[in-house]
């Protein structure tokens, strides 16, 4: 109890709070800028505690953790750009309704939720600290699988309510995974003899283009302008404050059971090893959509799809930083670092940090639920100039937003072959919106792929030992527990899915006065082609998968036979189910504009071309003033065009020199290209 309260005074004191709210704006503006993230910020910031006092230095580092876990949420609910890989499902919801109209109540609703959810995370640690590590013992690599495996499968809840789809979507997520050297056996796959893919595909390039650029062209190459425009009123401070108290009182009163659930589900699953936050939010997200008594409204702007994966993300914080502390056993990335901070101040995580540094242990725990409280005053505090992000112009804000999602591409690996891959599947997710197959799915199934992916092949080697795979599942059980839930909720959405297509063939019939398209019309005839392409691609891959030794082959046989199964079954339903196309004869492109979104995305291609041979700031330079005007110009101009073009190069040389400041000057990044600024 002595040490509790000696760590709660340590946060207390001035020099301690004035850095933990430095480290939590700092943390705030990292986890916001695309691409980047709390391991990220965390690198950043490391080299500053190298003289810090042990104590300052952890608590630094902790309101890196709590700000950048939160700051991930801003870019996501505003731009649909998420901040970290975990902020994807918070995009589900917060992003929609931003685009309502809605982004105060958007961003209060994440601001909330993460406080609750880090100071549950906080006092979960500081009352069950040396209990929970038991929990963790308790998860080998079976149990890890079907976690793994049940995300997978939750995933069928978010393919855009077409399930055919949504396992195609699915299936290419795990792809990617595969690509690369295998991470058990290091055998290359799928990696086209490309030095640059021996790795495997980044999750952050992918992540970037899939989410950012199909949605940051939209509001262009619409045939209605204003289809992407955002409209709301100005609020001031009083209305700012009746927000919040309402926001206040519908999350503590009809989502406290969201809030507490998704908490406790963040916080155990940081205690496992290896497991990760997407997964934490992702089954959040699910549970409270299921519980639900209107899970239509889930993915259109549901606060509780706000409130569940923001909850368990900040709750992740204090529950990866048991393992830590107790262990020496780093969960994620970040707490990785995090680890990595002690040993450099000389001390030795585990037992015997637990024993001999009890009010530094309890400094680290107090400090996660401090963070979260200056966090949610930052929040607040800045909830009107967030919000007045989306008044930014289009012609301004879209090429702005670009060139920051190429840094962030880019500044995981310093290689330029990452920003080919976001401007790659930034066209790429393009078409993915607009054939109805849901991106999300394919970012979340490349994240969980690889987890499930390494821990069957452990699985597979320990049961090598203990009379097979069968017989070393079912001598666990919470892998007995798992696997029934997993075949309970496969159960569900097989059937769930089979009663939403049959009633969407009865409205079908029932309206008879729509068009029913023949193969080669509208959307039935995208769906044949793309279904038809997508086998092909199959096809051609199969062999070389086949080619890989037993262990390796497994998943990338595993994701084919998905892809081939939902592609499949989209060919048949063009084929077959001609009244599932009743009223779609315009197709999934007849409301944009074709040749504007290939200039759109010829702009971007050019500008990865130029950045990489003559450097990223003069390029930058150029495709902000040049896109701003050839959006501005399409958009209609009241300005003359001298007047014109003096204000958007102002802007350009603006942008740039702040890019310069921000980037190179004071986080020290190199900037990809030749001439730099």
């Amino acid at each position: 109890m002595d040490a509790i309260l000696s760590g709660f005074l340590n946060c207390l004191e001035p020099l301690h709070l004035v850095t933990m709210l430095l480290s939590v704006v700092l943390g705030v503006i990292v986890g916001a800028l695309p691409g980047f993230g709390a391991a990220t910020g965390l690198i950043l910031v490391l080299p500053l505690t190298y003289s810090m006092d042990s104590s300052i230095a952890l608590v630094a580092l902790v309101g890196v953790y709590a700000g950048a876990e939160y700051g991930g949420s801003i870019s996501a609910i505003l731009l649909n750009t998420p901040g970290t890989a975990s902020a994807v499902v918070t995009a589900f919801d917060g992003f929609p309704m931003a685009h309502e109209g809605r982004p105060r109540e958007a961003l209060l609703y994440s601001n909330v939720a993460s406080t609750i959810g880090g100071i549950v995370g906080g006092l979960v640690m500081l009352i069950f600290l040396p209990v929970l590590i038991n929990f963790a013992f308790l998860f080998g690599a079976g149990e890890i699988f079907f976690m793994a495996l049940l995300g997978l499968t939750l995933i069928g809840t978010v393919s855009n309510g077409d399930l055919p789809k949504g396992i195609s979507s699915i299936a290419i997520g795990i792809l990617l995974s595969t690509v690369g050297a295998d991470a058990t056996s290091g055998v290359p796959r799928l990696y086209f003899n490309s030095n640059s893919l021996f790795s495997g595909i980044p999750n952050i390039p992918v992540m970037l283009g899939l989410f950012s650029l199909p949605f940051l062209m939209q509001g262009i190459i619409s045939r209605r302008p204003d289809a992407q425009q955002v409209h709301f009123p100005a609020a001031g401070m009083r209305d700012n404050a009746r927000l919040f108290c309402r926001t206040l009182r519908e999350v503590l009163g009809r989502m406290k059971i969201i809030v507490l659930r998704s908490s406790l589900m963040g916080i155990l699953i940081g205690i496992i090893p290896g497991v990760g936050a997407t997964v934490s939010t992702f089954l959040a997200y699910s549970t409270a959509k299921d519980s639900s008594p209107t899970p239509e409204r889930f993915g259109k702007g549901a606060p509780e799809g706000i409130v569940a994966p923001e909850s368990a993300n900040n709750a992740l914080v204090g529950g990866s930083l048991i393992p830590v502390l107790s262990l020496g056993i780093p969960g994620s990335p970040a707490a990785a670092v995090f680890m990595g901070a002690i040993f450099m101040h000389g001390m030795m995580p585990g037992p015997s940090f637990m024993e001999h540094e009890p009010v530094l242990v309890y400094t680290v725990v107090c400090a996660v639920i401090v963070a979260s409280l200056l966090q949610f005053v930052l929040g607040m505090c800045g909830i009107g100039f967030l919000a007045n992000i989306l008044r930014v112009p289009l012609h301004f804000l879209v090429p702005a937003v670009i060139a920051v999602c190429a840094i962030g591409a880019y500044s995981m690996r310093g290689i330029g072959f990452d920003i080919e891959l976001f401007v790659l599947f930034g066209i790429l997710g393009f078409f993915f919106v607009r054939m109805n197959y849901s991106i999300s799915a394919v970012m979340l199934g490349m994240i969980l792929g690889k987890i499930t992916e390494v821990s069957l092949v452990e699985a597979i080697n320990i049961s090598a030992s203990r009379g097979g795979l069968w017989a070393y599942f079912t001598g666990r059980p919470l892998s007995i527990v798992l696997f029934a839930v997993f075949v309970v909720y496969l159960a569900y959405v097989i059937v769930s899915g089979y009663r939403r297509g049959r009633k969407s063939r009865d409205m079908a019939k029932d309206e008879a006065s729509l068009r029913i398209p023949t193969l080669f019309q509208g959307m039935r005839r995208c769906d044949f082609g793309m279904g038809c392409l997508l086998l092909a691609c199959g096809a051609a891959l199969t062999p070389e998968a086949l080619s890989y030794p037993d262990n390796s082959r497994i998943f990338p046989l595993l994701a084919l036979g998905l892809l081939f199964a939902g592609s499949a079954a989209v060919c048949l339903r063009a084929l077959f189910m001609p009244g599932a196309y009743a009223g779609a004869v315009d197709g999934p492109f007849a409301s944009i504009m074709g040749p504007r979104a290939a200039v759109m995305f010829a702009f971007v291609v050019v500008y990865t071309a130029v950045m990489l041979l003559v450097g990223f700031y003069f390029s930058t330079l150029l495709f902000v003033l040049v896109m701003s005007l050839y959006i501005r110009c399409l958009r209609g101009s009241r300005l003359e065009g001298r007047m014109l073009f003096v204000r958007h190069a102002a802007f350009s040389f603006v942008y740039t020199l702040a890019l310069w400041f921000v980037f190179s000057e004071i986080f020290l990044l190199q900037m990809p290209g030749r001439l730099t600024l």
